[in-house]
């Protein structure tokens, strides 16, 4: 009877401890000083009257309860290098670990507030167009190209405004080359006097631009003028002009001329005719973004801290840009790449990518004026430089798609 007695003491301590603590290890200790304690207890139960029995069972129960709290004490000082995912609370003797419950804010949510829009609204972009539009238009004179009537005599076109062919020269001056000694191509001569007057460009004048018949068309991208050069002329006749057989016989060639030495962007000579307009900053220039910030502001609009891209959307960023090519001196430049200006440029003188007509009326390659893949050239000036008719530090630049 008291072995059952005492089997089913064990059993009851073991489970008591189990749902305290958790720990196999409290159970085993708590256990093996029960049967120590009761291994004792059965020895010296036969030579001890009932009261000294009880006196026994008392003692066993204070050691069982003392190694209890001895190994609750242990475990608690290493609870508290916890790594923070268990608390410990005290239960009876024993120091308790528990798994921390995950913390929830208790607070009522703050009143929402909708973020600003993360684009500008077709009616906010037209207002701020108008007033880009408005506040920074330049003077600026369009090209419109055609294809030079061939049976116009050369004496009655040397003189004239064109992009390609052959160039005004006098006899007896040195003609430009490229470096390793090859004659340049004419790409394009300006006559002044053919040309609407804007500030600080001449009212007459030639300007002449030539270059290499290279892939790159002599650009080095800088303004050290080796592949390619420009020429400035106050003064020109026609009388002093040299003829077109006398050009050939010096070993000029032109745009025309069919030949494997020509990789020029344009295959044909055109006569060029002049419009007088304005061009507004549009986003392919580096300055774009701080001139709609300051619209918006005037405005009164959100001003974002992001790019013209960011900002508008697909059809209202587009509106900023004109169809058709943009063939022009003077006004705001085009790029397709990056803008390349120095600080002070101006644009000298700029020739686009464009497609023309053949006799059939269809576009044609053959027709076509090309900077690679549909690019843009551009040459740059200061307006310090310009106005002196200096002409030794031009930036040529071209790009791209």
């Amino acid at each position: 009877m008291k072995k059952i007695l005492t089997i089913l003491l064990i059993i009851a301590l073991a489970l008591f401890a189990f749902s305290i603590s958790g720990s196999s290890l409290v159970i085993i200790v708590g256990a093996l000083a029960v049967m120590t304690s009761v291994k004792n207890f059965k020895k010296s139960g036969e030579e001890n009257s009932e009261s000294a029995e009880s006196e026994r069972v008392r003692n066993v129960m204070d050691e069982f309860w003392n190694t209890m709290d001895s190994f609750a004490s242990k475990n608690e000082s290493k609870t508290q290098d916890d790594d923070g995912e268990y608390e410990t609370r005290q239960s009876g003797f024993f120091t308790v670990k528990y798994r921390k419950k995950p913390k929830t804010d208790s607070k009522p949510n703050a009143e929402y507030k909708p973020q600003p829009r993360q684009q500008y609204t077709e009616e906010q972009a037209k207002r701020l167009l108008r007033y880009i539009h408005d506040s920074t238009g330049e003077d600026t004179v369009r090209i419109k190209p055609s294809l030079f009537d061939s049976s116009l005599p050369f004496e009655k076109r040397v003189c004239a405004s064109k992009f390609g062919g052959l160039p005004y020269w006098t006899r007896g001056e040195e003609y430009p080359k490229s470096e390793d000694g090859a004659n340049l191509y004419l790409l394009a001569q300006i006559n002044f006097a053919e040309v609407p007057n804007i500030a600080d460009f001449p009212v007459r004048g030639l300007l002449q631009i030539f270059v290499n018949a290279d892939e790159p068309y002599g650009c080095s991208f800088d303004a050290s003028q080796k592949d390619w050069r420009i020429v400035w002329r106050e003064v020109f006749s026609t009388s002093l002009a040299m003829s077109e057989s006398e050009l050939c016989d010096m070993g000029v060639k032109c745009a025309g001329e069919e030949n494997e030495e020509n990789q020029l962007p344009l295959k044909n000579e055109y006569a060029l005719v002049f419009e007088k307009t304005k061009t507004y900053c549009h986003p392919n220039l580096c300055e774009f973004d701080d001139k709609l910030k300051n619209a918006a502001e005037v405005l009164g609009f959100f001003v974002y801290d992001k790019s013209a891209y960011e900002v508008l959307d697909e059809d209202s960023f587009n509106a900023f840009f004109e169809d058709g090519a943009k063939h022009q001196i003077g006004g705001y430049p085009d790029f397709t790449q990056n803008d390349v200006r120095r600080e002070g440029d101006i644009l000298l003188f700029q020739m686009d990518s464009e497609f023309f007509k053949d006799e059939s009326g269809e576009m044609s390659w053959k027709n076509a004026i090309l900077w690679g893949d549909m690019g843009i050239a551009n040459f740059f000036i200061s307006r310090s430089d310009l106005k002196m008719r200096d002409f030794s530090n031009v930036l040529y630049n071209w790009d791209c798609c």
